[in-house]
């Protein structure tokens, strides 16, 4: 599987489609010069995260971002998760989760019913889902 279309690993086109997917489908409002100047960096950190085979924070996502709004981090995750799917990849934002819960959000989980993701893992439950997305990035990234 490739991985590499620029340095972050996300071409123009990745971009452009993800923020038309934010601002047009979910209908989220996200300037065109921000959005495409943080989504390199946070995608990149993900992307680490997920060879480290560790998980991330959202402050911590966020930092890399160069944002301390939490709103836009998910505006960009969610242009991720667009990406991922165009791409028939594992949902990358699994690996972003809440400090104290060590669980990703809720809007996690609105990503695993947008993608119908429980359709593609023989589990029951949103723990085990969780799991198992987490168990494929890992694994998809660690090669």
């Amino acid at each position: 599987m490739e991985h590499n279309s620029s340095s972050s690993g996300l071409s123009s086109d990745d971009v452009e489609s993800a923020y038309r997917f934010v601002t047009q489908v979910q209908n989220k409002n996200a300037n065109r010069e921000t959005f495409e100047k943080r989504i390199h960096p946070l995608y990149e950190a993900l992307v680490e995260t997920a060879k480290a085979g560790e998980t991330i924070t959202y402050s911590e996502l966020a930092a890399a971002a160069d944002t301390d709004r939490r709103n836009y981090t998910s505006k960009l995750l969610d242009g991720i998760s667009h990406i991922e799917e165009q791409h028939d990849r594992p949902a990358l934002s699994v690996l972003v989760v809440n400090a104290h819960t060590n669980q990703p959000s809720r809007a996690f989980m609105e990503i695993v019913n947008r993608y119908s993701l429980r359709d593609r893992y023989d589990v029951k439950g949103d723990e085990a889902i969780i799991k198992a997305i987490t168990n494929t990035v890992h694994k998809e990234w660690s090669n």
